[in-house]
């Protein structure tokens, strides 16, 4: 906590004090003459042409610091996310506005723990109050006397809230929010309580906590983790305290979301995938249908967990998933390398009107049996879904059907997440279309 009273300044604010100032003596003289002031103001008034229409009620007194010329009031002037915002220091006195300008430029650059309060001569002792109080000390304003102030009518307190408090409303608006990120957020409320004290009130809670409690969360989670718990959990209970008046800035909003590090996943090629399936259909057959689903149609586990059997169409050779995430319907053809398998399940009698096509269970422990017993790297059950991508575009089939074909409304992801998954062989043949076009036109 900084303040300042009568002549003690802090060291922030010396060096602004001791700046030497040109009075603008043409200007005092317009002043006595139009009446607006008798006051001897000590500033420079902007340098540059004169412009029609334009105010001159504002001068430069200081670097960001402008007097308000009917009153002699001095505003503070500074660059917040490009804009202009300017504060009233509800003072005239260019020195004591110098300080004050000082303190609260020293204050903005802290991590937060720091607060700026001004309080009048002989009431040092008495720092309780969190709230900036200005008054102004000018040489011809004398401080206030005890018992001659008139009364204000004074905002009255507000209870404090706490985060637990801001839980409980947010659940209470939650309802437009599908299930899954409801069950998701709840969870992310909980992992964030095991290191920050939600009944701690909200208006107390500053960066430094929030980078204290990102530094705790990263342990042992991935950045992606990190993120959702404080920018998408956190960060909605401090949107809701800011619609609410409970406080005037958010904490998160000079707090840098932790680094992502990209990892490269890897998948089978598409004649091992064909390997894997044939190895998982010696030990289980509930996962063979599974991992079958998921190379030749390239689908998630969520689509193919509501897959029916009605689902699949044999008389127009495709099959409806809808897409867990959006609910959005798409349809996939039967492709010629899939119709031994849509046969099988017809022959097993897996598709019948209202009942699931296969009995789900997770097919990770099935998965990584087959790639050992292949000596093959243990993928996980997604591998085959990059597996299916990756080889309609290496068979260039154009990424807008491919995106079609997974639900996706545009090619941004295919392109964005898929494209850098293209196998060493298929570049080279790539690149000999180039020796190719060299050679006939030679």
């Amino acid at each position: 906590m900084l303040s300042t009273s009568g002549c003690a300044l802090s060291s922030a604010a010396e060096h602004f004090l001791h700046t030497e100032t040109c009075g603008n003596a043409e200007l005092v003289e317009r002043q006595h003459r139009t009446g607006r002031g008798d006051r001897n103001y000590d500033f420079c008034p902007d340098l540059g042409p004169r412009k029609r229409g334009r105010s001159r009620h504002l001068a430069r007194v200081s670097r960001g610091l402008y007097r308000y010329g009917p009153n002699g009031t001095i505003y503070l002037c500074r660059k917040v996310n490009g804009k202009n915002v300017w504060k009233n220091l509800q003072t005239t006195d260019r020195t004591r506005a110098m300080a004050i300008a000082a303190l609260l430029s020293y204050s903005s650059a802290q991590n937060g723990n720091h607060e700026i309060i001004v309080l009048p001569e002989g009431a040092l002792s008495n720092t309780s109050s969190r709230q900036e109080e200005f008054l102004p000390r000018g040489p011809d304003v004398s401080p206030p006397k005890p018992g001659a102030q008139k009364a204000t009518p004074t905002r009255p307190a507000q209870a404090a809230i706490s985060l637990n408090d801001l839980v409980e409303r947010f659940k209470a608006q939650w309802r437009h929010l599908a299930p899954a990120t409801r069950i998701k957020l709840d969870c992310h409320f909980k992992v964030a309580a095991r290191y920050l004290n939600f009944n701690r009130d909200v208006a107390g809670i500053r960066l430094a906590d929030m980078r204290e409690l990102k530094s705790k969360l990263s342990g042992g989670r991935k950045p992606s983790s990190v993120n959702d718990i404080i920018f998408k959990a956190l960060g909605s209970l401090f949107k809701l305290a800011l619609d609410d008046e409970i406080i005037e800035r958010s904490p998160l909003e000079r707090l840098k979301p932790a680094r992502k590090i990209e990892t490269m996943r890897r998948q089978p090629t598409w004649e091992q995938s064909q390997q894997i399936v044939d190895a998982v259909v010696k030990s289980a057959s509930e996962s063979r249908l599974i991992i079958g689903l998921m190379r030749n149609f390239g689908v998630g586990q969520a689509e193919i967990k509501f897959l029916f059997g009605d689902h699949i169409d044999l008389d127009k050779q495709v099959i409806h998933f809808r897409r867990k995430k959006t609910g959005k319907l798409f349809d996939v053809p039967i492709f010629g390398h899939a119709k031994s398998f849509i046969e099988q399940l017809k022959t097993e009698g897996r598709l019948q009107t209202g009942r699931p096509v296969v009995a789900w269970r997770n097919p990770r422990k099935a998965l990584a049996t087959a790639c050992e017993n292949l000596n093959l790297p243990v993928y996980e059950p997604r591998a085959l879904r990059r597996c299916f991508i990756v080889h309609c575009l290496e068979m260039g089939i154009e990424p807008r059907v491919v995106a079609k074909w997974q639900g996706h409304k545009d090619a941004t992801l295919i392109f964005k997440v898929y494209g850098k998954h293209i196998d060493a062989k298929y570049e080279q043949r790539e690149a000999g279309k180039l020796d190719e076009q060299q050679i006939e036109r030679s």
